[in-house]
């Protein structure tokens, strides 16, 4: 029985879905990176410094631009959120070095081989590691840090993981549908051919039927009609020998489209 697609689509991330958005995806820091450092911006009273500026606005650019090289990618905004953490940003400012999470979830979802995951989650693991190391100072070394290195780093690659699953999960129930589909077909194009096999058969039987019935009337009609004149008698003649001829033609073509008649014959 042939998959269901749309069954499947209800159940996980239509992963299509996701490659559409993924330009709109990688350009999106570039937005929101912004944003959220004017957000953090109140004349007067606390401002984001321009090295902050330069760090985060060359965080989301490599974000976007590197979409083909994911791990470079990652790496790059790990290095970069070193600097930011020890910056002490104030507000919203403070979640840009984390967009290292999200170059981690799109490593973990699209390499193929777990040393560059390792990797890039070592790299990321240090920069949150140098970051709660300057938020904490004296009480560092403390339950709460490895708690939330854990799930600063983790959550991230659990998330990337999932996706790659998903992702080759979809790529597999769609290989299995388009087998069954070609099963499918196979079968119906097996039938289609039986079938018209079995028509050919009783076509072919009838003609030899009716043939044979030609054959054995024309003989009774040449024994029967004894007192016909000649050109008669040659007419009877020509047309139970051409059919005749046309019932040996028929039978053989019966033996050599079946192999077992064929040989019955031989």
């Amino acid at each position: 029985m042939a998959a269901n697609p749309l069954t499947y689509g209800e159940a996980v991330i239509e992963i299509p879905a996701i490659r559409r958005l993924r330009p709109l995806i990688r350009l999106a820091p570039l937005l929101l990176v912004p944003l959220l450092l004017l957000a953090s911006t109140f004349p007067g009273e606390y401002r984001v410094p321009p090295s902050y500026w330069l760090l985060a606005m060359t965080a989301a650019v490599v974000f976007a631009a590197g979409g083909r090289w994911p791990l470079a990618v990652s790496i790059v905004t790990s290095v970069l959120a070193v600097p930011m953490f020890a910056a002490h940003a104030w507000g919203l400012s403070d979640l840009v070095p984390y967009l290292g999470a999200v170059a981690l979830v799109d490593v973990a979802m699209r390499a193929r081989r777990a040393p560059a995951i390792l990797a890039a989650t070592l790299c990321w693991t240090a920069a949150v590691v140098a970051g709660l190391g300057w938020d904490s100072y004296g009480t560092f070394w403390r339950v709460a840090t490895v708690v939330s290195t854990v799930a600063y780093v983790g959550l991230p690659l659990l998330l990337g993981l999932y996706l790659r699953a998903q992702r080759d999960l979809a790529a597999t129930y769609r290989l299995s549908a388009a087998e069954a589909e070609s099963r499918r077909l196979e079968d119906r194009s097996r039938a289609v051919v039986a079938g018209r096999n079995a028509l050919a058969r009783e076509l072919h039987d009838l003609v030899a039927h009716h043939m044979a019935s030609i054959v054995l009337r024309i003989g009774v009609a040449q024994h029967v009609l004894t007192d016909v004149d000649g050109r008669t008698s040659s007419v009877l003649e020509d047309v139970h020998r051409t059919a005749s001829d046309a019932l040996a033609e028929v039978i053989r073509g019966s033996f050599g489209a079946h192999p077992v008649l064929r040989a019955r014959n031989s």
